[in-house]
């Protein structure tokens, strides 16, 4: 990611990561509880699903600091259909 920042802006910033540790089981896998969560909040149950469970539980384990702006970007239609 830091070879791609510098080639497409010319520098790289330090203030965003990647975490690896929400992947349930691997690409495009999922568990009971994933699709638990998938359900209860009406997310497509993979792939949006594990970004928005890790970012909620790190938020509970107080990996942002109080007033930080979380941003997630979600790409693509969803598959499964949410309410409006």
């Amino acid at each position: 990611m830091a070879r791609l920042q510098r080639e497409a802006y010319g520098r790289t910033w330090p203030n965003w990561s990647i975490n690896l540790d929400y992947h349930f089981g691997g690409y495009a896998r999922s568990t009971p509880e994933l699709e638990r969560f998938a359900a209860e909040h009406g997310v497509e149950r993979v792939y949006v699903a594990k970004m928005l469970y890790g970012i909620l539980d790190l938020a509970r384990r107080g990996a942002f600091a109080p007033g930080t702006r979380v941003v997630a970007v979600v790409t693509g239609q969803p598959s499964t259909p949410v309410d409006a």
